[in-house]
């Protein structure tokens, strides 16, 4: 699918307003302020030694806030699917698109999909508004954030499509010198026909060069989802090292008739690693150990506003100090983030909660953990992995 950011010319509302009265915010003349995200809003408040956020979270205060995107659809789009991706909301959150609700998230630290493709029109302009309830106080053990503090992009696909997230290589096996790789992408057909397309995996090496292509048919259902599974040898390669990390691309192309159809894309290191009680830990077959530490997703006086050059600073001064490894403190980070561990050579251990059923602060995650656990690990190795 096509990728577009959405992150520029969005307006800000901080208000009392309860949620039975959000619709009447789109008609209304509010004061609305004008921001580009990434956008956290708590860091630019007053804090306060009374607040109920204590000094887990600074002090700060909590903040109900509206956001609104006005979107103009490119005419060539029509009929074709159309998927939002929320990167990370912090806390509690509702997209509307055209006053109609059609996404909650109760994760702020996880990405999440909306296909707005039935809810959108082509002849006047749509709009995008998304309500954040931050106000519940203590929910975080450590600085958090308040607003849509990571990237927001479009997907644009044709019928048969990529889904997004879905395009991931692993490597199987190294063989005298030959490594192994399997891919995996997931495609959905969203006509009311079968439909018969060529899938075709490229590789290319960091400077651009192509160093294998192959093709193979498939055919799909109407309203239908499948996964294409293709196992490829790439001899010779590079590895994937802390010292030398290298990084090949895959494309994905979905082929009718001799025009592409549906592109995707990812980034990805050939690297294998191994733990046993003897040897430890191994990355290419060689002892290695862990340099680390624990970091938190915020970037100092930023806020927790995930830039992408703050995130890729973060990783710089840490290899300067002799890092090798993080641990995210305690939850998924952004993809901003982890392209830059990928690019600098970062091993990262990766967490998913900072807690489950028990609570370790009144109104934390642990008062969704037990609807939503599933989804939010599903969508993160997705996203990640």
């Amino acid at each position: 699918m096509k990728r577009i950011n959405l992150d520029r010319s969005w307006e800000c509302l901080e208000s009392p307003v309860s949620l039975i009265n959000v619709l009447g915010l789109m008609k209304s003349d509010f004061n609305w302020k004008p921001v580009n995200l990434p956008h956290d809003v708590a860091i630019e408040k007053e804090r306060d030694k009374d607040n109920p956020s204590g000094s887990g979270e600074g002090y700060t205060a909590g903040s109900s806030l509206f956001y609104k995107k006005e979107l103009f659809l490119d005419e060539k789009w029509r009929g074709k699917n159309l998927i939002l991706e929320f990167e990370g909301i912090m806390w509690i959150a509702e997209v509307f698109v055209n006053g109609r609700l059609v996404a909650k998230h109760f994760n702020g630290y996880t990405s999440f999909l909306v296909d707005i493709t039935k809810h959108v029109n082509f002849d006047d302009k749509n709009t995008i508004f998304v309500h954040v309830e931050n106000t519940h106080k203590p929910n975080s053990r450590w600085y958090a954030g308040t607003g849509i503090y990571r990237h927001v992009w479009l997907y644009v696909g044709n019928k048969v499509y990529i889904k997004p997230w879905q395009l991931h290589v692993e490597t199987k096996a190294i063989d005298d010198g030959t490594a192994i790789l399997e891919i995996r992408s997931a495609v959905a057909n969203s006509s009311s026909e079968t439909a018969s397309r060529v899938m075709r995996f490229q590789i290319f090496s960091a400077s651009g060069e192509l160093l294998l292509s192959n093709k193979q048919g498939f055919d799909i259902g109407r309203n239908e989802g499948k996964e294409i599974i293709k196992t490829l040898e790439l001899k010779p390669f590079r590895y994937w090292d802390i010292e030398d990390p290298y990084l090949y691309e895959i494309q994905a192309d979905i082929i009718r008739d001799e025009d592409v159809e549906d592109s995707a894309s990812t980034m990805f290191g050939i690297r294998t690693i191994s733990v046993s009680p003897k040897e430890g830990l191994k990355l290419n077959g060689k002892s290695i150990k862990l340099k680390g530490g624990c970091t938190h997703h915020d970037n100092g006086p930023l806020g927790s506003a995930s830039y992408d050059r703050a995130e890729e600073r973060k990783i710089e001064l840490l290899k300067a100090s002799g890092f090798n490894a993080v641990r995210l403190t305690h939850n998924p980070f952004s993809p901003g983030f982890l392209d830059a561990c990928d690019r600098l050579g970062m091993l990262v251990i990766e967490e998913f909660f900072d807690v489950w059923t028990g609570g370790k602060v009144s109104f934390d995650y642990h008062l969704f953990f037990d609807k939503y656990w599933e989804e939010d690990i599903e969508n993160t190795i997705k996203r990640d992995y």
